[in-house]
This record gives C-alpha cells, sequence and structure tokens, in this order.
C-alpha cells in the first residue's frame, strides 16, 4: 500500500513522491496521529536541518580526515564510562523494554553527522575520531559482495537518517541502493538527506520482522547497528528476513556477545540488546559464512561485529 505523497519545496519548486507502506497493519504507529503524519516530519526536518545538496564533499571530507584520531588517555576514559553507566540506567528507566517510544520527539539528523567526532575502539584502544570512518569498512563490504554483479540491487535494512546509502552511493555509481525505516520520523531524515539523489524514489516504510517482499529480492541486503535495540528473539527474526530477500548475501554490522569486556556484557543485557546472530546465521541453509569479526573502527562502547553470508 502507499502511505500517500509527501512534497519538499526547494527554492520555487515543489516535487512530490509516493512513499509505500508495507508495514503490518498492526503496526503501533497507527495509533498516534502524530506518527501517522509523515509529511509533518519532513517539514521538521527541513526546517531544522534544510535539504541537503548530494554531492560527494562530505564523503571525500571523510576519506581525507579518517585517519587523523585523538587517543583518549585513562582519566578520560574512566570518566566516559562513568557517564556511560549513568546514561545506560537513565535510558533503562525511562524506556523500559520499548525501543519505539525514544522515537516520540526524534532528532532529525543532517549527514553532517558524518563529519561530527565521536568515541571508538580501535584496535583494543579508544579513540576520537571522524563518525563517518567508522562506516567505511561497511560500505567497502558491500560493494565487495557485488562486484560480480551487473547493476547490483542492494537493500538497506533499517536506512536511518540515509547516511550509510549516501556514503556507498558515493563510493559507486554502479548500484541500485533502496532503503526502508520503521517509523515516519526515521524516515524523514532520510528523505530529505537524498532528496537530491537518484534513491529517493527507493525509500519505503517496512517492518524488518515482517518484510513483505518477495524471496531473493535484493541482490545484497546489508545493516549497521538495526538489530541491537530488537532484543535477541526479534533479531533472530530479522536475520532470517533479510536472508530471505537477498540473493547473493548479507552484511551486518551488529552487536555480538562475542569478545565483549565486562561492562559491555552488562550494557547490553540491561538495554537487553540482542547477543548473537552468527549461531543463527549457520543454520542458514547454503549459507558461507565469509567474515565474522570485530569492526575494523567500532563505536565505543557498544560491541560490533562484521558478519558477512554468502548464499553459495
Amino acid at each position: 500500500m502507499n502511505i500517500g505523497k509527501v512534497q519538499i519545496k526547494d527554492k520555487k519548486t515543489i516535487e512530490e513522491i509516493e512513499i509505500k507502506d508495507l508495514r503490518p497493519s498492526s503496526h503501533p504507529e497507527s495509533d498516534s496521529s502524530f506518527y501517522d503524519d509523515l509529511q509533518q516530519h519532513i517539514d521538521r526536518a527541513i526546517k531544522q536541518n534544510g535539504i541537503r545538496d548530494y554531492n560527494k564533499g562530505i564523503y571525500n571530507h571523510i576519506l581525507k580526515e579518517q585517519k587523523n584520531r585523538k587517543k583518549v588517555g585513562f582519566l578520560e576514559h574512566l570518566l566516559i564510562l562513568i557517564g556511560q553507566v549513568k546514561g545506560v540506567i537513565k535510558y533503562r528507566l525511562k524506556h523500559g523494554k520499548s525501543t519505539f517510544n525514544r522515537y516520540e520527539n526524534y532528532h532529525y539528523e543532517s549527514l553532517d553527522l558524518l563529519k561530527s567526532e565521536g568515541l571508538f575502539k580501535i584496535q583494543n584502544q579508544i579513540f576520537r575520531a571522524i563518525k563517518g570512518s567508522a562506516r567505511l569498512e561497511l560500505i567497502h563490504s558491500v560493494s565487495e559482495l557485488c562486484k560480480d554483479i551487473d547493476l547490483p540491487k542492494v537493500l538497506e535494512a533499517g536506512c536511518g537518517s540515509g547516511l550509510n546509502m549516501y556514503m556507498l552511493g558515493c563510493l559507486s555509481d554502479n548500484m541500485e541502493i533502496h532503503g526502508f525505516e520503521y517509523t515516519n520520523a526515521r524516515l524523514a531524515s532520510c528523505i530529505v538527506n537524498l532528496w537530491h539523489s537518484r534513491y529517493k524514489n527507493n525509500l519505503f516504510l517496512a517492518d524488518i520482522c515482517n518484510l513483505n517482499l518477495e524471496d531473493n529480492s535484493y541482490d545484497v541486503v546489508f545493516t549497521n547497528h538495526v538489530f541491537e535495540q530488537l532484543g535477541q528473539k526479534n533479531a533472530e527474526a530479522a536475520l532470517k528476513e533479510i536472508w530471505r530477500v537477498c540473493k547473493k548475501g548479507i552484511v551486518v554490522c551488529e552487536p555480538t556477545i562475542h569478545g565483549a569486556n565486562i561492562f559491555e556484557k552488562w550494557r547490553m543485557r540491561t538495554l537487553e540488546y540482542c547477543e548473537d546472530l552468527i549461531s543463527i546465521a549457520k543454520t542458514f541453509p547454503d549459507a558461507e559464512i565469509i567474515t565474522y569479526k570485530e569492526d575494523n573502527i567500532r563505536y565505543y562502547p557498544n560491541t560490533s561485529y562484521h558478519l558477512i553470508v554468502k548464499k553459495s
């Protein structure tokens, strides 16, 4: 079904696109008029961040700055950990087991987020580095998996604000990139950020645990920290769904209990994040595990493993 046309006012012109809604009818947004109005979210996102030009400027900036890192000292690291503990407890008390209600006052993200600094773990050390650098391994893995396919059809499951779709499009012009989100609020940022790209007509709403898509719909499907907040049971269902709709394989960057330290294990269990996907992937028929390792650069204190599975 279609959620309807949405429009963006750019200078003196008004452009429209049609957004498909493939979510089940039981989706919780149906109970809220605020969430149901995608156009309202788009208008708010434009007011907050404006409509972004789609060019390689930010991507080139990431490539230039990716190795500029500042090592975090022991005392600063300790203070950050204390702050993280407080944040986890506060988040758990506020949201409980729900991951949906945190979108109520959603902050619309801009592509400029890729240029900001974040905290990362690199070879067992903590650094401050440009955020976009943490996504380079992901998009290169997707590109590598697609290399033998002529005009591959790629899907980002949980495209967020379109940051990965933007970077993947800058890396390769020879791809048909699609993306979906669970809530109108998050999809609004993606629409605004990718409005001047060729991907704006490839965005839709869907539930990753129940994809209304045909088997083998896309050559490659990838995710980036989408499963984590689903909890283990739903994450397993979501992994099976993206495996079903992929033709060649999947690239998944998600948390894992493997290799996690005491704090990371406590954080995952307190927030009820998923803990293990590799054991599920190994049960898939005709599955070949290409890669399973810690991300080269990962957000700290998140655990994050790189999982690439190919259909043999």
